[in-house]
């Protein structure tokens, strides 16, 4: 049985994660200027190589996450995956309505915009432009 953390395991999976955003953010820069030769064709192509750090992730996650579920057998295991989800989904769900409701005051900052008030106006001159149209 395991009972301990594979410390080591969680540094790659860290490491990978960060290559990820890294690969993000690589993708972000615009052009075709050296960064292109410097990033796909010397060693540092490894800190953006977003796919296999992806792989690496999600294989190493599979193995770190099963060990909490090894440590207690006698834990049911629709217990372990309703406990799971409270801890990673409630977080994700009240992050995602956070981030909506900022996202939302940056777009819209005055009610109005958010809610078409100013459609009427948009009707009126395809009114006068369409005289069909209503």
């Amino acid at each position: 049985m395991l009972l301990h953390r594979f410390h080591k395991l969680d540094a790659v999976r860290g490491v990978a994660a960060f290559v990820v955003v890294l690969n993000h953010a690589y993708n972000l820069i615009p052009g075709d200027n050296w960064h292109n030769f410097a990033f796909d064709y010397t060693p540092v192509s490894h800190l953006v190589n977003g796919r296999v750090a992806v792989i690496i992730f999600f294989v190493l996650s599979g193995f770190v996450l099963t060990i909490p579920y090894l440590k207690r057998p006698e834990t049911p295991y629709p217990q372990f995956v309703f406990r799971r989800f409270c801890r990673i989904y409630l977080p994700f769900a009240m992050a995602l309505a956070f981030a909506t409701l900022l996202a939302s005051q940056i777009a819209f900052p005055k009610a109005e915009w958010a809610l078409g008030d100013h459609v009427g106006e948009h009707r009126s001159i395809s009114n006068s432009l369409h005289p069909t149209c209503s």
